[in-house]
């Protein structure tokens, strides 16, 4: 950490437990270089993440941070939250994989509203359930810097959906939510819908493996011809047949905002789609300019390689 120029180090699956979190947040209270650190998958637990976030609060240079499947617990998670009340300079923060409690999630939203420079935060399979997604949601109604929030791989549903919902009402920062590989079902899906029809800065909304069909279709499209920012909705992987597929393609078809939409049908919804594509003047224009992000792509029965690169790319 002496090394004045370096700027990124990654010491993830390095076994190297709390006793080395504690060295490196020591390191990180003199460091003046270093912008990234990953430490996935060292098992720190909670002492290890209480130890970095100690660093942080007097590092003026962390940008981003990976602490992905490390076990950190309620205790990591306060420990962050009470990291970001006194650090203004982390952009990026990783939890993937690491399970939090109700209490954790509460203590991690009550930083978020104090917080004015992270603007990416990754959950996905942390088991946050309805009650840690309403808490998180509180937080993010005072939070006026996150633009991405992941919560895919959780157990979020209906209830946690309203929450969000109630958020995306008066949030204008959020840009991107990923609540893909959840329990949302018809329900939740209605309340996004809700939400998105008040709301002018959401871009991205993953809500891929759902347990969606045909009805939160109709919601959806519903939700949109009222909504003019969303440029990018990821439905595949759920229950969706020729009935939602036409609900949204009547969408798409006097639609010029979206500009990516995912999705897996059968073939002979694929041309209901390709039909109605054809009669929206906007983005056969996009097709004829040969914008590879602003293009529609429709599967069948499973979603290519180059859909999950995008995916990922997005988030």
């Amino acid at each position: 950490m002496q090394i004045k120029t370096l700027a990124s180090i990654d010491l993830s699956r390095d076994n190297i437990g709390a006793e080395g979190c504690k060295a490196l947040g020591e390191c990180l209270k003199r460091n003046s270089s270093l912008t990234r650190i990953k430490l996935s998958e060292n098992r720190v637990g909670g002492d290890g993440c209480k130890a970095i976030s100690e660093g942080l609060k007097i590092n003026k240079t962390l940008t981003h941070r990976s602490f992905s499947g490390n076990r950190v617990g309620d205790e990591g998670y306060e420990a962050l939250a009470e990291g970001l009340l006194c650090n203004q300079f982390l952009a990026s923060a990783d939890l993937s994989y690491n399970p939090v409690s109700v209490d954790g999630c509460k203590a991690l939203a009550e930083g978020l509203k104090c917080n004015y420079t992270l603007t990416s935060i990754d959950l996905s399979g942390a088991c946050i359930d309805d009650e840690g997604c309403t808490a998180l949601a509180e937080g993010l109604k005072e939070n006026t810097a996150l633009a991405l929030i992941n919560l895919a791989d959780n157990a979020v549903g209906a209830d946690g959906c309203r929450a969000l919902a109630e958020t995306l009402k008066c949030n204008k920062s959020l840009t991107s939510i990923g609540l893909y590989d959840n329990w949302i079902g018809y329900d939740g899906c209605e309340a996004l819908a809700d939400g998105l029809m008040s709301n002018q800065a959401l871009r991205s909304l993953y809500l891929s493996a759902n347990r969606l069909g045909d009805d939160s279709c109709m919601a959806l499209a519903r939700s949109l011809n009222c909504n003019q920012t969303l440029k990018s909705l990821s439905m595949y992987g759920n229950f969706i047949g020729q009935k939602g597929c036409e609900m949204l393609a009547c969408f798409l078809e006097k639609n010029w905002t979206l500009q990516t939409l995912f999705l897996c049908v059968s073939c002979d919804a694929r041309k209901i789609v390709d039909v109605r594509l054809k009669r929206n003047v906007w983005c056969h224009r996009l097709k004829v300019r040969m914008v590879f992000s602003a293009s529609f792509h429709v599967g069948g029965g499973y979603v290519p390689d180059e859909i999950k690169k995008m995916v990922v790319g997005l988030l």
